[in-house]
């Protein structure tokens, strides 16, 4: 059989196609209509059932026969890594603490439905794994870029306070197999997050000591911060306005795959990367710790090291972006402009920070 890498765009589809089918019969919905998203780090569709819609009201925590299914990256989720994302968004509804999605599960009681065949997307090997998972479709807005307002930064950082406060307190029932947003994670040293770790050597020496400097600063301010419930726990970890839907004057949280454990200040990174310069007013910034500092308290002391998150995060996504770009052409094609945009503002930050 022809590998996944080889197919043409509408042959990989197909392939997705027929493992979306076969995870749609574990969960045992009836007569389900299923559609292409994305086909990104996780391959996504939405699901639609018509013997389940009926009236709802925008402001309800989910649409009522439709789904968002999603076959995760070949070999980087297990069944165990969604099983605990599900833990989390399972107790975060019991709690109200904010909207998010509803997890689903299989037949038999499973998170995740886990595909073993080697036929299968990317996988390669008769060994290989592939997990997919189904959530209830949540409704919203997802804004785009000029319908962004200062006041949809401050909701988010409710929002985000909301989820730190309930992570600081909650119990799970056993430990959680998820990221931990570390030194060697960020900075790329491990596989973890799909970051070849001799990437590193294929660095411009420019670019390979501007990284290694943000290395530097970021390890600094982590021991600094230390790991107290006030400033590390369990966060969302990709939490940016694209992952965020906006309805009835609340921003709902969508796409927890990257959720793990990290500073706080990695959330406020994420959120806000972008929005303003590293120099000069910053309006955005300024909406978002309001919004945050609302729900929860964030000190001028621990805020200062926001710079460095910023420059860390910059550096996570191009270290990341180079990975894929060995044989994917459409990160190829991103990374120059990334390059761009992301190398002088790195160092602007670590200057400011």
């Amino acid at each position: 059989m022809q590998s996944y890498d080889q197919l043409t765009p509408r042959g990989q589809v197909r392939r997705l196609r027929r493992l979306a089918a076969d995870a749609l019969d574990a969960y045992g919905l009836h007569g389900p209509t299923f559609r292409l998203i994305a086909n990104w780090e996780n391959a996504t569709f939405r699901v639609d059932v018509p013997s389940e819609r009926r009236p709802f009201a925008y402001a309800a925590p989910f649409v009522p026969g439709r789904y968002l299914l999603r076959l995760h990256r070949p070999n980087e989720r297990t069944l165990q890594h969604i099983e605990s994302e599900f833990a989390w968004l399972e107790a975060i509804k019991e709690q109200a603490v904010v909207t998010a999605p509803i997890p689903m599960h299989t037949r038999t009681g499973r998170a995740a439905y886990q595909a073993d065949n080697a036929d299968y997307p990317g996988l390669g090997v008769a060994e290989g794994q592939r997990v997919c998972s189904l959530l209830r479709w949540v409704p919203g807005r997802i804004l785009k870029a000029p319908q962004r307002r200062h006041e949809h930064m401050r909701r988010l950082g409710v929002t985000i306070a909301r989820l730190h406060n309930h992570a600081a307190d909650w119990k799970p029932a056993k430990p959680l197999d998820r990221f931990r947003w570390d030194l060697a994670t960020i900075m790329g040293r491990n596989t973890g997050v799909g970051i070849a770790p001799d990437v590193w050597d294929e660095l411009p020496a420019g670019e390979h000591d501007l990284h290694a400097k943000c290395e530097e600063r970021l390890a600094a301010a982590l021991d600094e911060l230390g790991q107290g419930d006030d400033v590390f726990g369990l966060v969302h970890a990709d939490l940016h306005l694209s992952n965020a839907l906006f309805v009835a004057g609340e921003a709902r949280p969508i796409d927890f795959d990257d959720a793990g454990y990290a500073h706080h200040l990695l959330d406020l990174a994420v959120t806000v990367l972008g929005f303003d310069p590293p120099a000069g007013p910053r309006p955005w910034q300024d909406a978002l710790v309001a919004g945050y500092r609302s729900a929860r308290p964030l000190t001028d002391d621990v805020l200062r090291y926001l710079d460095v998150f910023f420059a860390a995060r910059q550096s996570t996504l191009l270290l990341w972006c180079r990975t894929n770009a060995r044989d994917r052409v459409n990160f190829r094609a991103e990374l120059p402009g990334l390059r761009d945009r992301f190398l002088p503002d790195i160092e602007a930050r670590l200057a400011a920070g």
